[in-house]
């Protein structure tokens, strides 16, 4: 699973740690691994920390995207939860290689510099 522009502090209050805690568990015992691209300074970061990148305010978006298998998610948190899901292979490949251009490009979270592409 890949996610670009996400906010863990913005999903925490949407459906609570306890949630997401049980949502990465059961994507864990499926052997699902996920690549989250965040904003830098990020402070509600969930380990392991190098399954994320840091991405410059420059370049980030409050409207994160998914992707997984030939699905893609586009999401609104506020003001109230909403998703557009495209299932399609081509849009989600067209967007994966954007995600893969840019995590190709950025640092993990704690390194000095930033992540500008």
């Amino acid at each position: 699973m890949l996610v670009a522009h996400l906010s863990e502090e913005d999903v925490i209050k949407s459906v609570s740690r306890e949630f997401l805690n049980a949502q990465i568990k059961k994507r864990r015992e499926a052997k699902i691994t996920s690549r989250l691209i965040v904003r830098e300074n990020e402070t509600s970061l969930i380990p392991p920390y190098d399954s994320y990148r840091v991405l410059s305010d420059k370049y980030f978006s409050p409207y994160p995207f998914y992707i997984y298998g030939n699905k893609l998610a586009l999401v609104s948190w506020e003001p109230s939860p909403s998703a557009i899901v495209i299932k399609d292979a081509r849009f989600a490949h067209s967007a994966k290689g954007l995600f893969d251009f840019v995590w190709d490009r950025t640092q993990m979270p704690g390194y000095k510099g930033g992540s500008s592409p």
